[in-house]
């Protein structure tokens, strides 16, 4: 395959100028994105693997069983002898899929400390020790408050670590849901290819990579060679020159063959990279007529890396003209080119002609990926019938939720408001949290308050409209999304209380009233928790305008 991407001829083999290592590497960590074909192997078997364990009712599964763990369970079993040749890589997926499984805490009656993976920190595991055990058969239970789901503070401070004991208070424990396995990095908790795949990625950049582990300015810069507002093809130009994977006489030297050092075109310096790109007298003389800034001290000699590091500032900067440092790539590219052309081609192209091609191309780029023209007006980005809200049929109530997020100090707002078939509101509420730490936490809390507040008020039909796709998704149908957060538990044990419930999608502009009473928390500073008969007075007129267009 490697031999493939290098070379475009047929039967003949071409400098492998990256390792396939590096190329099997994230692109914002300086490799191409491509799969490893053993480890996306491993990441398929893991799938098989995950079945056996998660269908033990399927025929295949009883097979298994019966034949090779009888009176294990599947993760407990060992190799054994006389395996065929599907069961034992059946076992290799295991291997995989062991190290993303984490046993979730509800009632912690099952987790062992030290020897269950019920802690996460980068990849899941136990708890680690801070001294001498003094018990080793501890249960995650028995770090609770006696009848409660309350983590006893005190005791984690004395068995853990700081940083774990922060790890653990995150965790939210449940008086009634067992403790249970599912895969850490899903978020319905079910093992996928794609998610085992990228914990075999960070399973390897964790252990073979070590000595190779970029700073933060080298990944930063991978990413915004990715980003370059330029063509696919001069995206991968500027990523090869980045990673010294062009023909130049010293690189050519540096895989054992001759070649004459001497720059074929100037014929005074040594043919590196740099010195094609940057620093001979017609790359000079073109990033000059470009006017592009140089560095106060010149382009660099030797790193590469510095030289595209200056001018992807420079496409940062507000002091440089956006049409005057956007072409960059492509002075770059047409650079490369002028120079194969006048070693292959013995023809010399003028700087002039150089710069206006570049020019040019990345002014037709632009021009062909301007952006598009958005209206303001939601409302015309939305089928009609969505413009406003509408009222349930009966026998249901609908319930509005909204929910707020501040970033900056994690206090998240929360309202409800519920409305009959006739568009009259019954009831609302509002209710102010702090010390939220996600998006998705602050969404998950605001659904979990409006079916407390609807099941204890005795509403037996009730169509939860929320504006995030992902709440849709992991709630919109009885088929139960599996999750690892208790949260969703306790959710999925409101909903079934009701005897008929729906979540469903409302955009922003059908779940105005609840966005507003939710927004007095956060940009406000309201934060009174409360539920009340009727609407909120300051919103009556919007009300009363969704009910008119519903037909009263």
């Amino acid at each position: 395959m490697i031999e493939f991407w290098w070379s475009n001829e047929k039967d003949k083999r071409k400098i492998l100028w990256v390792a396939w290592k590096t190329l099997c590497r994230q692109k914002d960590l300086g490799g191409l994105g491509f799969r490893d074909i053993g480890r996306f192997n491993q990441a398929l078997l893991g799938k098989q693997a995950w079945r056996v364990w998660d269908r033990p009712h399927s025929l295949l599964s009883r097979i298994l069983k019966q034949r090779y763990f009888k009176d294990k369970s599947f993760f407990e079993c060992g190799t054994g002898a006389r395996l065929s040749y599907a069961w034992r890589s059946i076992l290799w997926g295991r291997e995989l899929l062991e190290k993303g499984m984490i046993k979730t805490v509800g009632k912690g009656e099952s987790i062992r400390v030290w020897s269950d993976n019920w802690i996460f920190n980068e990849f899941p595991r136990p708890a680690l020790q801070s001294g001498i055990v003094e018990d080793e058969d501890l249960l995650v239970a028995d770090l609770l408050l006696p009848n409660s789901a309350l983590w006893n503070v005190p005791m984690l401070k004395h068995y853990f670590l700081e940083k774990d004991v922060n790890l653990i208070t995150r965790i939210r424990p449940s008086m009634v849901r067992e403790d249970r396995f599912a895969w850490h990095y899903s978020t319905n908790g079910e093992y996928s290819t794609n998610t085992g795949y990228k914990l075999s990625d960070a399973l390897v950049e964790a252990t073979e990579h070590q000595h190779n582990i970029i700073n933060l300015v080298e990944h930063r810069q991978w990413k915004r060679i990715w980003k370059l507002k330029s063509s696919p093809k001069i995206k991968h130009f500027v990523w090869r020159a980045s990673k010294g994977a062009l023909v130049v006489a010293d690189r050519v030297r540096s895989r054992g063959m001759y070649a004459n050092l001497l720059c074929p075109a100037c014929k005074m310096q040594p043919e590196t990279v740099c010195h094609v790109l940057f620093l001979c007298p017609m790359a000079a003389q073109a990033w000059e007529l470009a006017k592009l800034p140089t560095p106060r001290n010149g382009f660099s000699h030797s790193s590469i890396f510095l030289n595209l590091h200056h001018l992807l500032a420079c496409c940062d900067s507000n002091k440089t003209e956006f049409v005057t440092h956007r072409a960059f790539p492509w002075v770059s590219w047409h650079i490369w080119k002028a120079r194969k052309s006048f070693v292959f081609e013995k023809t010399r192209q003028s700087i002039d002609s150089l710069v206006k091609l570049a020019q040019d191309e990345a002014d037709e780029w632009f021009i062909a990926n301007g952006p598009v023209h958005k209206t303001n007006d939601l409302s015309q980005r939305i089928d009609p019938q969505y413009h406003k809200w509408r009222q349930p049929t009966l026998p249901f109530i609908k319930s509005n939720i909204g929910c707020s997020w501040a970033i900056a100090n994690k206090n998240r707002g929360v309202a409800w408001i519920a409305r009959d078939h006739r568009g009259n509101t019954v009831l609302h509420g509002r209710r102010s949290y702090s010390k939220v730490n996600s998006w998705l936490e602050a969404e998950l809390l605001s659904l979990l308050w409006a079916t407390e507040n609807m099941s204890s008020l005795r509403f037996s039909h009730v169509i939860f409209e929320v504006s995030s796709r992902m709440i849709v998704d992991i709630f919109g149908s009885a088929n139960f999304f599996r999750g690892d957060d208790t949260l969703i538990q306790n959710i999925q044990a409101n909903l079934q209380k009701f005897a008929a419930w729906r979540v469903m999608f409302a955009p922003e502009i059908c779940n105005t009233t609840a966005l507003r009473i939710t927004r007095s928390v956060t940009k406000d500073q309201r934060t009174q928790s409360y539920i009340v008969r009727g609407a909120p007075s300051w919103l009556r007129s919007v009300i009363l305008s969704e009910k008119t267009y519903n037909g009263e």
